[in-house]
């Protein structure tokens, strides 16, 4: 995960904004000295001009700037000014879905310079983050920007949204806003005017709003309404910002230079380069920690030390212990904090020989020991103490800062060297016991680091994105003929004619009320839903309301509490959905707004509470949202950014019904029936496309490889792949269902995967391969269903829909 202290890592920053993130707070630093607020200014209220920013920002074609978050102080000593950069920032922007963002500490941090970019040139959006070297996110662009779907990575988006777009990009707020209504800085309240004031030679408007944390202050340019400052309500963090009265004056804002509205932008602007060496990938992964230093597992370097009654300490003198030897200063705050927790070690082994414990200060020569001494002991320490009075730690052993342990086993190899303060005794206990009993630490270290490596590439590895995510060049399948399964007797039952399914599509199996399969209902061009038993003969045509998509689609139908059957039409890249009622009339059609596509919709009562909800996975940044049979819009989760499926989960550990979901990040995402986030599976070396889950909770999946290689994978809680099979050759050009846990005759609950040639595959839990029945043709729809002992499989391919009986052989 990116967090915000990385994002954020200057001190002022992470404070000031952090408190706007927690209470939404806005407000501002030098107001309260200016005693008089006009209620007007050439001739406008504080309402009137705020309305002309808004109005400026909702009208922009196109916008750019440069900014920089400021901190201005007053040194109470000297009364000197100080003025300092902490964060510098740039936007582009043109409608519809054009944008540049850039990010960049203008101080380097202990975790290096923070950096982040976004680049949507309006086919791709790219994300480039510091903490992730040499990987660029990947998405496909929303047709339109806003506030909500500007950043792809979840990672980032998450991190960067929760402090509050208005509070780090407020010109942004203004301009991707959806609802132009909305309040941009939502716990605002009594907006005044102030009188103007200058900055740079040039007056401008001031308007100021009041929160919980004091006053933000908007100065707006007095021609084109655009904003040009931003100061920080600071007022409550004063005694975190400033705890020794240092500064007799202290403010933060945001700086927005370079200004332009409705300018023409060159389009390299919005390109991303992706850098030699560099991947294009699905999602971020986290690089592993940095190894073991190199010296470790080797014999310790010379060194001299000497006991407080003046004898020599060398590695050679050291007995055949292990050896623990804590590296300390008297000018060490995180050595006074640590010590009770090293002495609980300590006070572990008094009793033993096996182990001997030195406390090296690193004090200088100057110092007495008898300081040096107490100090140990007012701390609560007891370990022997030994000076460094050569600083041979620094030149010979790494001893680079304070605290810093060291290990060495009975050999005198280095085993373990540990920088930092110890919070918790168990783990350094565990090495200890672990060295006496004689376990090559070192090695076990320098293993696990290689298998972290390993692990990384692997992961690294399935989220690379191998061919272009929008210019795919569909690897078109090779068919073979028809050729029934071996180990099953296929008999066809019938076939409908093109007068009753003209272009058979989608199909799905409608239970009764008593549970029993009683009619099939198969998608015609998109546009009808023609309704047949389960002989072939047609009960029914419903045309759906007229639009545009004459292919493709799918079906879903789910019962409330009244027993009153509702049917959902859709599909993947669709911009609508058709919600029918039991009398098979038009009861909503959604969204309104124009929108990336759809990639997946589920409809169904998973808590068993009588109402239906329609849990809607969209491209383009919308993420899954959840919708009430009435259209109202119950929750939204943006963690995807391009959802490929939504399908029932298992329960979790407490219970509670799941729903997953898949993107392109190749991954599985589980949420709750609320769209609360739950866990991201990760399965090992693989980039999920599609999953399902038998009665008996085994799961399987569709991963993919690169264009047209895919496999079937079975796959654990854990992310494990338990087993594989490899797929023909060849990319899906139809919406037919992918996966399905199927019951046929003789046989337990297995699995039924259509390949991309329009093969049907059957496989057991363990992967292999029951049967095969090559169709001869590409797949639009395919239902399986058992009625009185037989096995019925329903096939529609863009000719015919045939119906088929499945039997054991005898």
């Amino acid at each position: 995960m990116i967090h915000q202290a990385k994002l954020l890592s200057i001190r002022h920053q992470v404070v000031v904004l952090a408190s706007l993130m927690i209470a939404g707070l806005t407000g501002c630093g030098d107001s309260p000295s200016e005693m008089t607020l006009p209620i007007s200014l050439d001739g406008m209220t504080a309402e009137q001009l705020f309305s002309k920013v808004r109005a400026a920002y909702r009208d922009a074609r196109s916008y750019t700037d440069n900014a920089t978050i400021v901190e201005y102080a007053i040194i109470r000593s000297t009364g000197s000014e100080s003025t300092t950069p902490y964060t510098r920032m740039s936007l582009a922007w043109e409608e519809p879905n054009k944008l540049r963002l850039r990010y960049e500490d203008a101080v380097a941090s202990s975790q290096g310079r923070i950096q982040y970019d976004i680049a949507s040139d309006g086919v791709t959006v790219r994300s480039a983050v510091s903490e992730f070297p040499e990987q660029i996110h990947e998405a496909i662009a929303p047709l339109k920007l806003t506030s909500e779907n500007f950043i792809l990575e979840s990672a980032l988006r998450s991190d960067l949204l929760k402090m509050g777009l208005e509070n780090l990009f407020p010109q942004l707020e203004l301009l991707l806003s959806e609802n132009k209504e909305k309040a941009v800085f939502p716990q605002d309240s009594q907006l005044r005017m102030l009188p103007k004031k200058q900055l740079d030679d040039t007056d401008y408007f001031r308007l100021q709003t009041k929160s919980p944390a004091g006053n933000r202050i908007l100065w707006i340019d007095k021609d084109d309404f655009s904003l040009r400052r931003m100061e920080l309500p600071i007022e409550a963090q004063l005694g975190q910002l400033n705890p020794n009265s240092h500064f007799s004056k202290l403010a933060i804002w945001i700086d927005f230079q370079d200004v332009t509205i409705n300018t023409k932008i060159d389009t390299s602007s919005f390109e991303m380069q992706i850098p030699d060496g560099a991947r294009r990938v699905r999602r971020f992964v986290p690089p592993p920690p940095p190894g073991p230093p190199s010296f470790l597992g080797k014999a310790i370097g010379d060194f001299v030390f000497s006991t407080l009654d003046g004898k020599k300490v060398t590695p050679e003198s050291l007995e055949d212990r292990v050896t623990v030897l804590d590296f300390w200063g008297t000018n060490c705050p995180p050595c006074k904090l640590y010590t009770p927790v090293l002495e609980q070690v300590v006070k572990k082994y008094e009793e033993s020989k096996e182990v001997a414990f030195y406390a090296v200060s690193t004090d200088p020569s100057h110092l007495p020991d008898s300081i040096v001494a107490e100090t140990l002991k007012s701390w609560g320490g007891t370990m022997p103490v030994l000076r460094d009075l050569k600083n041979t730690s620094y030149h010979n052993l790494n001893v680079r800062s304070m605290p810093t342990l060291i290990l060495l086993g009975r050999d005198r190899t280095l085993q373990a060297f540990m920088v930092g303060a110890h919070r918790n005794p168990e783990p350094l206990a565990g090495k200890i016991d672990l060295l006496v009993h004689d376990v090559d630490l070192a090695t076990q270290a320098l293993e696990d680091h290689k298998q972290m490596l390993e692990q990384y590439e692997e992961a690294l590895n399935a989220a690379t994105i191998k061919n272009s995510i929008v210019e795919v060049a569909i690897a078109r399948p090779d068919i073979l003929p028809q050729n029934l399964p071996e180990n099953f007797q296929v008999e066809k039952l019938w076939q409908c004619d093109t007068d009753t399914v003209a272009h058979p599509g989608d199909l799905l199996v409608v239970e009764d009320s008593e549970g029993e399969a009683a009619r099939v209902l198969a998608l015609d061009g998109g546009q009808t839903i023609t309704e047949l038993d389960l002989i072939g003969e047609m009960i029914g045509r419903h045309e759906l309301p007229q639009h545009e998509e004459r292919a493709g689609g799918f079906i879903r139908s789910t019962v409330d509490a009244t027993g009153r059957r509702w049917t959902l039409v859709s599909g993947v890249g669709w911009q609508q959905i058709y919600l029918l009622d039991d009398q098979w009339q038009t009861a909503l059609i959604l969204p309104d707004e124009q929108h990336s596509g759809i990639g997946d919709i589920l409809l169904g009562d998973l808590t068993n509470s009588g109402t239906p909800i329609m849990y809607v996975g969209y491209w383009g940044g919308l993420g899954v949202q959840g919708g009430s049979l009435d259209g109202r819009r119950l929750w939204s989760n943006r963690r995807l950014s391009h959802v490929l499926q939504i399908t029932p989960g298992s329960l979790n550990a407490e219970g509670v019904p799941t729903v997953w979901c898949t993107s392109t990040r190749g991954t599985l995402l589980q949420i709750t029936p609320e769209g609360k986030p739950l866990s991201e599976l990760y399965v090992t070396g693989k980039s999920l496309m599609y999953v399902a889950r038998s009665t008996s909770d085994v799961f399987c999946g569709l991963a993919v490889e690169k264009v047209g290689q895919y496999s079937a994978i079975g796959f654990s809680t854990t992310g494990s792949v338990e087993w594989e099979y490899e797929l023909p050759p060849g990319e899906y050009v139809q919406q037919v269902p992918r996966i399905q846990a199927v019951q046929l005759p003789g046989q337990p609950e297995c699995w039924q995967v259509v390949a991309a040639d329009g093969s049907i595959h059957w496989l057991d839990a363990e992967g292999e391969l029951i049967d095969r029945f090559n169709y001869g043709e590409l797949l639009t729809g395919i239902a399986i269903t058992s009625q009185e002992g037989a096995t019925k499989l329903m096939v529609a391919t863009e000719k015919n829909l045939t119906a088929w009986k499945i039997r054991e052989l005898p």
